[in-house]
């Protein structure tokens, strides 16, 4: 037998079904045991009284007569055989019903696992991050060194004020150690966002990760630098700068996790702030990648999330 399907069973055993199987199984079986128990005190009354008194005996007891031809006797050797047949069939619709929601758990299995998990094996941290206004004095900043990157507390968020453009400066570090050998067409780009405007600007394009490993080294490390201008919401709450990379064939497609780059609920930025919320200085996002045909990848996607309380 499979160990998947041994394994769909023990899935099984703790659905809301099989709690239910299981006290209507409970039941037929008391019922049974209960009904056997009064036929063997019944036997043992009907074969103290003569033969021509057992029938009415029997039709006081269970309000039935047997039929002509059957005694008292045979009525009761076939009750017995008729409570033994509702046990077994239980049993069976007991079985069948956790045979069913196995197969059925085991297919959700199976359907779950065909989304290929994907490791891209690269890293990508944040070395510094500056706010400051349009042309003019420092905002806000902040800094991640390699002991900040071990710390998944450092979350403090950067204090921007609301309604205001304001210049953004980042050092990032993208390290790549696998390049993909099928998907010649990849590239690895380096891409920034805001939670709160969905513009995409692009930090590296990622065109020449494949040459540089095929000439320089087995082992892709740079560092880039962003300056982007940003206009704060007008709103205040909390928000996030967000900061990727990954192998897709254009930087919009690491947010919108598309190739068709259309924004949906599979986009980048319709993500829990609690799964940002340990990214700070960089980390991984576990999140799916959707292709035309319908296919999904599983993929572990290196991301900088740096909190923005917006005052």
């Amino acid at each position: 037998m499979p160990v998947s399907f041994i394994d769909g069973l023990k899935t099984a055993a703790t659905s809301s079904y099989a709690f239910v199987a299981y006290v209507c199984l409970v039941s037929a079986w008391v019922y049974v045991a209960v009904a056997q128990h009064r036929l063997k005190q019944v036997s043992k009354v009907i074969a103290q009284v003569p033969p021509e008194s057992r029938a009415a005996l029997l039709a006081k007891e269970y309000n039935v007569l047997p039929r002509s031809g059957l005694s008292a006797e045979q009525w009761m050797r076939s009750r017995k055989h008729t409570l033994l047949f509702f046990a077994f069939l239980a049993l069976m619709i007991v079985a069948l019903l956790i045979t069913v929601v196995a197969l059925t758990v085991r297919k959700e299995a199976i359907v779950s696992m065909s989304a290929k998990p994907v490791d891209w094996q690269m890293f990508l941290y944040l070395t510094r991050m500056n706010f400051t206004g349009e042309g003019g004095p420092p905002i806000a900043g902040k800094s991640c060194d390699g002991d900040s990157r071990k710390k998944p507390t450092f979350s403090e968020p950067v204090k921007l004020p609301r309604d205001t453009t304001v210049e953004l400066t980042a050092g990032v570090r993208l390290v790549v150690d696998n390049v993909f050998r099928e998907h010649q067409n990849m590239i690895y780009p380096v891409a920034l966002s805001t939670t709160w405007d969905h513009a995409v600007y692009t930090v590296f394009d990622g065109q020449d990760v494949q040459r540089y490993r095929e000439g320089i080294s087995v082992k892709f490390q740079r560092n880039f630098l962003a300056q982007t201008t940003l206009r704060t919401p007008q709103n205040p709450g909390l928000q996030y700068v967000l900061i990727m990379s990954g192998a897709t064939m254009t930087p919009r497609q690491l947010f919108t996790a598309r190739v068709d780059e259309q924004e949906t609920d599979q986009s980048i930025w319709t993500t829990s702030f609690m799964q940002l919320s340990h990214a700070v200085c960089g980390g991984y996002l576990q999140h799916s990648f959707v292709h035309p045909n319908g296919d999904v990848e599983n993929a572990t996607w290196p991301i900088i999330a740096v909190p923005v309380s917006i005052q």
